[in-house]
């Protein structure tokens, strides 16, 4: 999954979502003159990982919450996901896996 827009406040964001040997992970850069006001650079790197143990979790949760058929792939079912408007940012996806109690790790670099 990738996906890239602008925000009104003229911060463009690229996420791309990936399996990886430590799980699922959400990978993000926020671009633009507001993110260098904020973190006095004009890009910030960030990463949330959900462990594998949590996986199939998020899995089951994404193809009930979305409506589709059982099997979808994961990264299929997250572009779905920030298609539809769920997760727009990294913030919206931590929150919804804080809502269904699923841990994660959250990873910066400014």
């Amino acid at each position: 999954m990738t996906g890239n827009y602008v925000t009104p406040g003229r911060v463009e964001v690229h996420l791309h979502a990936a399996l990886t040997e430590s799980g699922l992970v959400l990978e993000g850069q926020d671009l633009g003159d507001l993110v260098k006001q904020l973190f006095g650079d004009s890009d910030y790197e960030y990463w949330v990982t959900v462990g594998w143990q949590d996986v199939a979790r998020v899995e089951g949760l994404l193809t009930s919450e979305l409506g589709v058929e059982k099997g979808r792939p994961v990264l299929e079912m997250m572009r779905m996901a920030w298609e539809s408007g769920m997760f727009q940012t990294d913030v919206d996806f931590r929150k919804w896996l804080e809502t269904h109690e699923i841990s994660s790790e959250f990873a910066s670099y400014a």
